[in-house]
């Protein structure tokens, strides 16, 4: 079976630990996100069959899906060292949650538009809307929301 071309949690979750500890998470994420696409960027073809094949393919994508909810506790441990937060804390998780969901929803919506955005643009464009919630919780704040 050929391995076909697609964006790692794994490799996200190494790269954003790799990256400067005073950085904010926002930052950080960029970054990290940026490094680990831009892998990707020759690979547009295969990355767009390879979505293709997860959207005609329930059986598949839902493996994909629970890979992704698998990274879900690893993405929290990361991101919790960033913030100085507990692994398992609400909103530690919420977070780590909502990368990991964000990430596959961008490469899904930019495979679908492919209106001249680079994966890379497509995953930045969608991780910015986390913002106001990563900075809540690096000043101690909650889920926004939850007070």
């Amino acid at each position: 079976m050929v391995e076909l071309p697609r964006l790692r949690m794994q490799d996200v979750v190494e790269a954003l630990a790799a990256r400067p500890p005073g950085e904010s998470l926002p930052d950080a994420l960029r970054a990290a996100v940026g490094e680990v696409s831009l892998e990707l960027g020759e690979e547009t073809a295969s990355l767009k069959r390879f979505e293709k094949l997860l959207a005609a393919n329930p059986e598949m994508r839902d493996r994909l899906l629970g890979e992704q909810a698998d990274y879900v506790p690893e993405v929290a441990g990361t991101i919790a060292l960033r913030l100085g937060r507990e692994a398992d804390d609400l909103g530690t998780r919420v977070a780590a949650t909502a990368i990991t969901g964000t990430v596959r929803v961008a490469l899904e919506q930019w495979c679908l538009r492919s209106g001249g955005e680079t994966t890379t643009q497509a995953l930045q464009r969608a991780l910015a809307a986390l913002t106001p919630l990563f900075e809540s919780l690096a000043e101690g704040g909650s889920v926004p929301g939850r007070g």
